[in-house]
């Protein structure tokens, strides 16, 4: 009994922290606006991530827990690293496909950033666009949140840390697919034991982004072809139709690719475990959403629509 007490206090910990998170990187960009404080994009993409980090150093530091035991910073093989760049590379058609989705709903968010960043060298956009973000938000989401929600279940940890990953985004562009990776995020370090199985995919999806960008912009920039921007609803819907059968072909093939990681890191009965097993450690059901989870959705959703407006 008292380590379900024990696993559903960090769960509720867990989701203040949540909570305070939003409430602290919105009173602070807000704050920021009011002030006229104007950042370039590249100190605003630094300043982003450090934002988020400050409650959640200091939630660290009250809880006395220590990173370094939480996140399992552990070796993967080259071979394992190269099989993970395989199962992001096969998943981004998946992800194109519920970006192009949204974007019958909303605006595309990532525009308006690649567009800041167009005159910056290659270089400096992987680092402040592929490795920052992989390194930051993993440590962050499949590293904090994660770790400390798997003690009410491996599987809803798996969806829940996902929800706080999409959330943390602040749009419904990005939150789309940003739920989706990060369950499938979390099943890879599951199935890798390490969080860097997680950081090696998420810089191969960004990256695989920013060198687009650069060769949109640097090879065919004289071809004067149409960006996302200008792509009306019905070219939405006609590439949607088309795109759909490779989307699906390239998920199977991805799902192969990860089951092909969980029998290369020998972690069968552990993932088996994980679909057969939706409680607690004791085998006690820990609540997953209590209210300052609800509290942080509603306020995350509020600010959302409000971005959307504003757009």
């Amino acid at each position: 009994m008292a380590e379900q007490s024990n696993a559903q206090r960090t769960v509720r910990n867990t989701n203040w922290l949540f909570l305070g998170n939003l409430c602290f990187v919105t009173a602070v960009s807000f704050w920021m606006g009011r002030s006229g404080i104007a950042l370039s994009g590249e100190i605003n993409l630094i300043v982003s991530q450090l934002l988020f980090w400050i409650p959640i150093v200091v939630y660290l530091a009250v809880t006395r827990t220590n990173p370094l035991r939480l996140i399992p910073f552990r070796k993967i093989s080259v071979s394992t690293a190269l099989m993970v760049i395989l199962f992001a590379i096969l998943l981004i058609p998946v992800t194109a496909w519920i970006n192009l989705v949204s974007m019958l709903f909303v605006e595309n968010t990532v525009i308006e950033i690649d567009q800041q960043m167009t005159g910056n060298t290659l270089v400096l956009n992987l680092a402040l666009m592929a490795v920052l973000p992989a390194i930051s938000e993993e440590c962050m989401v499949r590293g904090v949140y994660f770790q400390q929600y798997k003690s009410g279940g491996i599987l809803k940890a798996a969806v829940i840390s996902g929800a706080v990953f999409g959330f943390m985004h602040l749009n419904f562009n990005q939150f789309s697919y940003a739920l989706v990776l990060g369950m499938v995020f979390a099943l890879l370090v599951e199935a890798t034991g390490s969080i860097f199985s997680s950081v090696i995919a998420h810089f191969t999806f960004n990256a695989q982004s920013v060198v687009t960008l650069w060769i949109q912009n640097h090879i065919f920039a004289s071809a004067g072809e149409a960006t996302l921007e200008q792509v009306t609803r019905a070219d939405l819907i006609e590439m949607l139709m088309g795109y759909t059968t490779f989307a699906c072909i390239m998920g199977v093939l991805a799902f192969g690719v990860f089951l092909w990681i969980v029998h290369h890191c020998g972690s069968e009965d552990h993932m088996k475990q994980i679909f057969l097993k939706r409680q607690s450690a004791d085998g006690k059901k820990v609540k997953m959403v209590t209210p300052a989870f609800a509290a942080g959705a509603v306020f995350a959703v509020g600010i959302m629509i409000l971005m959307e407006r504003i757009v």
